[in-house]
């Protein structure tokens, strides 16, 4: 049986000095967590799978495409969209910045 539960995907991305890249959220109201530090992601759109959500939430937030992406477990978000939350693993050596 399929869990009914909406669907998302979070990258964990590192580089070589074993540093996390993440991004601020946004500090308005409506939105989970605002103005707090978070993975990159998002939640997937009707009929799209996480691996697919991940990719195109990577490229919409930070124009980023991450070879090698790498499923790492499912996790329920119990603390903010209530999404069951498929978790990957990349390394990107980018400047941050750019």
């Amino acid at each position: 049986m399929t869990d009914p539960r909406p669907r998302g995907a979070v990258a964990v991305i590192t580089n070589g000095r074993g540093e996390y890249l993440m991004h601020l959220r946004d500090d308005i109201p409506g939105i989970f967590w605002p103005g707090h530090w978070s993975l990159l992601g998002g939640g997937c759109e009707p009929g799209e799978a996480p691996a697919e959500a991940i990719v195109r939430e990577l490229m919409e937030e930070v124009g980023l495409t991450l070879p090698g992406l790498t499923e790492l477990c499912e996790v329920p978000d119990s603390l903010g969209s209530g999404q069951l939350v498929t978790a990957f693993a990349a390394v990107w050596t980018g400047t941050p910045r750019a």
